[in-house]
């Protein structure tokens, strides 16, 4: 339970510190701006005081950082010393001696008064002269924030608030999940303290009770309740209908032998098959599953070859940009975005795609990672496009990261039509490596041997682990590898793309630097990545800079903008000093998530120990080549301890199942408890008379 209510708790602290400090001093918190433009891309956004400048912040945070900074320096220098990583009682003693280390000289006892004093003039020193004055003038002069009427109304839309941040986030959350989304709303609109316990608990009960379906009651008073909505078992049972339809063209066979025989790249046995079942199945919507490195371009490029030559036309649709670049690269016609597909369905009024007036039922749509799609944008797009007559197959694999909102769907669509798919790994050049990423995708970390037994595991005690990841990616790429380097969260990526840059660069006259304030310098020769779509900042016809683009640097301009190049296509072009400075980081390191769909010939993956099955089966299949672990956290207290530690920490991390879940399948389970069945009903089967594309 207290794992549970964890995000819940500290979301109450923070409601309840804000709400008593507005009670008792006239100040006013806000959220943080640009100084963690970076850090906080995808997260919640963090709230400070009004008035604290970020620079005493961060100097007041000095401290803290020296003192991690010296415990990772004592870390690697021990792991040089002894070969092995420390145990916890080790690094226990470690972070003691950093903590004497880094500390001012003993001073005599203070009183109070003294120690403000001390205060105040470290504060002048960051400030300058008359600098804490006026920020005091300015945190302490806050006009008081205008108290919510909490009224019956603004109770219940602040419930369908809360529901809704839930259906952006997951098709399925308990209690805990809507009390932490409760504090923050109270916390935005500055309930007072006075009511704020109560209205809490009414928004709470409004959300839980009048906007939400109950698919699981509480069975131990814990908080274990789970709940839904009409919204995402609505667009849930849509994807079902759809995929129970039968009445969509079937290509005949021999132009679809033809397409398979004629494919510049052979098709194994597997990859036939699965063309041959997606383009004769008839089924309005289909799901295929597509393990990565199993050769699901080339197959879809055939199946979409096959479908042209019968008189049809193609469309292309991923989540992402750069997922929607790749699969145009392959197939016979235009690739866009589901987010793209929606928006035009949402603004019929304004300019639309030339490809949105060729849907109708000739139209095969090819949608690519599927399961990275919620579940509510999939049930839009997917129903528009086939009460146009398109028929529609999308491929994605269900082990893979999954949506960053409603998910959990495509597994219950492939299930339910025992979806065909690809096992036979074709990315990896060692047969051995194949067999093992396919045992670590279902959970067995027996797959792991593979890696500990071949180099692929690494191990490093603090920043060394950083360093030493860095040093072999760096000697992969001076031998002209493609080679990537990965980590679960920001954080880290911000860390290694620091710490690359630091190494890379070194001392080197880069010309004139892009300052954010982060620390983050960019100069000519570093290596960036975009962060946002900008269809107005065109390479080509048909081509614009995308979320995930890598690019070199050339110069930096007097204006702020960027002369890069790109790494996908080699176009060079002018990022404008207004998007610089937004959407435009380092770009030596990526999350995990970003790399999903990329391929190279080598990988480097951090792991602290917090990541998922899903993200680690990601990370170990984006190398043709070699794909290596380096883990950086010490742990244990075993004859062989580093080992061990390592050891554990990947069994771990390969059996902690994060795929999300859909609420249909928690009502089945529910049901099946039970020992009932009210809500699956047996797919239909195909009618006997096939219907062509020309009909």
């Amino acid at each position: 339970m207290l794992y549970k209510a964890k995000v819940a708790a500290s979301e109450t602290y923070n409601t309840a510190l804000e709400a008593h400090l507005q009670a008792r001093l006239p100040v006013r918190f806000a959220p943080r701006e640009a100084g963690e433009r970076l850090a906080n891309q995808g997260k919640r956004a963090v709230r400070e005081l009004i008035g604290v400048p970020p620079e005493l912040v961060k100097g007041w945070s000095a401290r803290r950082r020296a003192i991690e900074h010296r415990t990772d320096e004592l870390a690697a220098d021990f792991q040089r010393r002894h070969g092995r990583v420390p145990t916890n009682n080790e690094q226990l003693a470690l972070a003691q001696q950093a903590n004497l280390e880094t500390r001012d000289a003993k001073h005599e006892p203070r009183t109070l008064a003294e120690q403000r004093r001390r205060w105040r003039a470290q504060a002048d020193q960051i400030l300058g002269r008359g600098g804490v004055d006026a920020m005091l003038s300015t945190v302490l002069h806050q006009p008081k924030a205008p108290v919510p009427q909490l009224s019956e109304q603004w109770l219940r839309a602040a419930a369908r608030q809360v529901v809704a941040v839930m259906e952006d986030h997951r098709a399925v959350w308990g209690p805990w999940h809507v009390r932490a989304e409760a504090q923050r709303l109270a916390r935005e609109h500055d309930v007072p303290l006075t009511v704020l316990s109560d209205a809490v608990e009414q928004v709470i009960d409004l959300s839980l009770n009048a906007h939400s379906i109950q698919l699981r009651a509480a069975d131990d008073g814990a908080g274990t309740a789970l709940y839904s909505s009409t919204r995402i078992l609505d667009a849930e049972q849509s994807l079902i209908d759809r995929a129970d339809d039968f009445d969509a063209p079937r290509l005949p066979t021999p132009l679809v032998e033809s397409a398979i025989d004629s494919s510049p790249v052979a098709l194994n046995e597997g990859q036939q098959t699965l063309v041959r079942e997606l383009a004769t199945s008839g089924q309005r919507l289909q799901v295929a599953l597509a393990p990565a490195g199993t050769g699901k371009t080339t197959a879809v490029t055939a199946l979409a070859n096959a479908w042209t030559a019968a008189g049809g036309n193609v469309l292309g649709l991923a989540p992402s940009a750069a997922a929607a670049q790749q699969l145009g690269n392959h197939l016979p016609g235009a690739c866009d975005t589901l987010s793209k597909y929606r928006w035009t369905l949402d603004h019929l009024d304004r300019p639309r795609p030339a490809w949105w007036e060729q849907v109708d039922r000739r139209t095969l749509v090819i949608g690519d990672e599927a399961a990275m799609a919620n579940t509510p944008l999939l049930a839009d797009v997917i129903g528009n496009l086939t009460s146009r007559g398109a028929t529609v197959r999308m491929l994605g694999d269900d082990q893979q990261l999954a949506a960053i909102g409603a998910g959990g769907i495509v597994r219950d669509l492939a299930e339910r039509h025992q979806a065909p798919r690809l096992d036979q790994a074709v990315r990896f050049q060692n047969p051995e490596e194949a067999a093992a990423v396919a045992k670590i995708r279902d959970g067995n970390p027996v797959g792991l041997r593979f890696h500990l037994a071949n180099g692929r595991v690494h191990e490093g005690a603090g920043t060394l682990a950083y360093t030493e990841m860095i040093r072999a990616w760096a000697s992969d790429r001076a031998a002209g590898k493609d080679s990537i380097m990965l980590a679960s969260t920001r954080d880290d990526v911000a860390l290694l793309n620091q710490l690359a840059q630091r190494q890379l660069m070194g001392e080197r006259y880069r010309g004139r630097l892009m300052q954010f304030d982060d620390g983050t310098q960019i100069g000519a020769g570093d290596r960036i990545i975009t962060r946002r779509n900008d269809r107005g900042l065109a390479l080509s016809r048909s081509d614009w800079v995308k979320n995930g683009d890598r690019w070199m640097v050339h110069e930096v301009r007097r204006d702020g903008s960027l002369i890069v190049t790109s790494e996908r296509n080699g176009r060079r072009t002018t990022l404008p000093a207004n998007y610089a400075a937004e959407h435009v980081q380092l770009g030596y390191a990526t999350t995990i998530h970003t790399a999903q769909g990329l391929t190279a010939d080598t990988s480097h993956t951090l792991l602290t120990g917090g990541e998922s099955r899903q993200q680690l089966y990601t990370a170990i299949t984006r190398g043709r080549g070699q794909n290596h672990l380096h883990c950086a956290t010490p742990a244990g207290d075993a004859l062989d301890p580093a080992q061990r530690a390592t050891t554990e920490l990947l069994v771990e991390i390969a059996q902690r199942d994060e795929r999300p879940t859909s609420a249909r399948s928690v009502l089945m389970t529910v049901a099946v408890n039970r020992e009932t069945r009210p809500i699956p009903s047996p797919p239909p089967t195909a009618p006997r008379q096939p219907s062509s594309l020309a009909r």
